[in-house]
């Protein structure tokens, strides 16, 4: 395990909405502000040439790939590139790409010169096999060694032109033999190289499973090279508890965190963070202050590396489309800035990196009490609470004595193992 993820802190930039000419140059003129906010990895999304054929909206999707050794004309070229990865390493960050190897657009080059590298139907026809993702066609892996061989080569030429690691894009559905051969082959001779899997949610897998395809486990990912998944298993319970209020809902997604920490090998981790570039926005999702800083502060609180997509400091106010022009909100709300600010330091706390685990503590109604142990013996509490107004907890774990808000810094005093909260609480002995 890469031990700095555990308390490192990635911005995902979309470079075409990211600022106003929408290119490389756009990301190095923010490097600094990216470093002042806190992060130390920049996550870009696909920069590759994005096929033509069955655009979505006008620009088209950057998960459509046209060819995946390519710049998209848009931001650049490979020296372009270059230049923004040598500012990016010069300012003390590191660089990940997000790839997308489960398929390709509509017009890939690749259609025409190895048409066998992709997945046909039962009329023999190029197609997908799960989705309704109208502009690409599904890569088959299937007795395919040169194409597994083809793909670690542009992986190896991204490194050569200054990454330092990869996010795959629905990397549950690709197949186990490319990260075998990446992880005896790439990670060999490029073993500092960061993976990133967006894994799926578990409906999704037994889906594909279903239907006869390849679908893998979160395990079988672990196993194979990656040092971060994705928690789209309790994510999806999440979602659901915003959308009907239910407990039932916010039971299931503790249960969940539950068995996302159990199922993880106690080497490897899972990003924290619910906004990405396919979700809802936080301020959409609560319309709520307090509810949208509890959801915050608990995603830093978690053993993981806290992600933030593009405009969460800026109380970015609707999700930012990936087919057309959808330039990044800018004004900057100075309180919610310097909020996330600090919790960007709090998860950059050198302590985190000797955090072992981070424990569910059961409760019966919707509150949530997060318990982070580290090697030393020590631990520090997360209290949340996920009604609209204050209420009164009371568990055996809020052990009595004086704690630090590491929030605020305030002292908050436990007695007869109960505590008013409104507000959410990171607590550490006073």
């Amino acid at each position: 395990m890469k031990k700095y993820l555990k308390n490192s802190v990635i911005y995902q930039v979309f470079p075409r909405n990211f600022s106003i000419n929408g290119d490389f140059k756009g990301v190095i003129d923010k490097i600094n502000y990216i470093k002042d906010l806190g992060a130390n990895i920049i996550q870009l999304t696909p920069v590759c040439e994005i096929g033509e054929k069955n655009r979505k909206g006008t620009l088209g999707s950057p998960y459509s790939i046209k060819d995946y050794n390519s710049v998209n004309h848009e931001y650049g070229n490979k020296e372009d590139f270059k230049k923004l990865a040598q500012e990016i390493h010069k300012n003390g960050l590191k660089l990940i790409l997000d790839i997308v190897y489960n398929h390709t657009s509509r017009d890939s080059f690749l259609l025409k010169t190895h048409p066998n590298w992709y997945y046909h139907d039962d009329d023999g026809n190029f197609n997908n096999k799960l989705g309704d993702w109208s502009d690409v066609y599904d890569l088959n892996y299937n007795n395919n060694d040169d194409l597994i061989e083809y793909l670690i080569d542009s992986l190896q030429n991204w490194i050569d032109l200054g990454a330092d690691g990869f996010r795959f894009d629905v990397a549950s559905l690709i197949s186990k033999n490319l990260f075998i051969q990446i992880k005896s082959k790439l990670l060999l001779n490029n073993p500092e190289t960061i993976m990133i899997a967006e894994s799926v949610h578990y409906d999704f897998i037994n889906y594909a499973r279903m239907l006869n395809f390849n679908a893998l486990s979160d395990s079988e990912l672990y196993e194979n090279g990656f040092d971060v998944l994705y928690t789209y298993n309790s994510r999806g319970y999440f979602d659901q508890y915003f959308k009907t209020k239910k407990l039932v809902n916010f039971n299931c997604y503790k249960t969940m965190l539950k068995y996302e920490e159990a199922t993880n090998p106690s080497t490897c981790l899972r990003i924290r963070g619910y906004e990405n570039h396919d979700s809802a926005r936080i301020i959409e999702l609560t319309k709520d202050l307090n509810l949208m800083k509890t959801i915050a502060i608990h995603d830093v609180m978690l053993k993981g590396p806290s992600f933030i997509c593009m405009g969460l400091e800026t109380k970015q106010n609707h999700h930012i489309t990936l087919f057309d022009k959808d330039l990044m909100n800018w004004e900057i709300d100075k309180e919610w800035y310097d909020f996330i600010k600090k919790l960007i330091q709090i998860k950059k706390d050198p302590k985190n990196l000797e955090i072992t685990t981070s424990n569910i503590i059961d409760t019966n109604d919707k509150t949530l009490i997060i318990k982070n142990y580290f090697k030393d013996k020590t631990f520090e509490l997360g209290i949340f609470n996920f009604y609209i107004k204050e209420i009164e907890i009371h568990n055996k774990e809020l052990i009595d004595g004086k704690y630090i808000n590491k929030i605020d810094d305030s002292v908050i005093e436990i007695k007869n193992n109960s505590l008013k909260i409104f507000k959410p609480l990171i607590l550490k002995k006073f």
